[in-house]
Formats: structure tokens, sequence, C-alpha cells
């Protein structure tokens, strides 16, 4: 009996190589849908935790600059306000 695709027939180590290629990504597909799903559930926790944060519409930073005078050495220091 004349077998007319024997000459297409991969081999073993053709097959392995194949196989372990697909492996591979299939393994980075789930690590991938994992860390994603992770970061889902992390951006979920923060903004559940930011939703009783108090936030106005009148936020105001006045920045002041206080120098030291009183010291051995003259410094300038830098004063942030935060007024809510």
């Amino acid at each position: 009996m004349d077998d007319e695709f024997i000459e297409i027939k991969p081999n073993k180590e053709k097959l392995n190589e194949g196989k372990n290629f697909h492996k591979n990504y299939r393994d980075m597909s789930f690590l991938f849908i994992l860390g994603t799903y992770m970061l889902n559930i992390l951006d979920a926790n923060v903004s559940a935790h930011l939703m009783q944060f108090n936030i106005k519409d009148n936020l105001s930073i006045r920045p002041k600059f206080e120098p030291d005078l009183f010291g051995p050495d003259t410094h300038v220091g830098l004063k942030v306000l935060v007024k809510l």
C-alpha cells in the first residue's frame, strides 16, 4: 500500500517542540489574565476605600516661605498649608 502523505508527517521532535511552544504561551496567557484580574480587584478596593473620602471644590494650597533667623545658620524653609 502506498501512502502519499507519509512525507508530510512531522517527526516526534517537531511535535514536542510545537507542544512546548503552545504550552508556554498558554501558561503566559494564564498569568496575564490572573494579573489583570488581581489589578482589577485592587482597583475596586482602592475605589471603594476612597469613596468615603471628602473632596470639596474649594481646596487650596498656599506655600509660605519662612526664614530661620534665630539659628546659627540662616535657613529658609517651606511650609505648605492645605485648606479644606
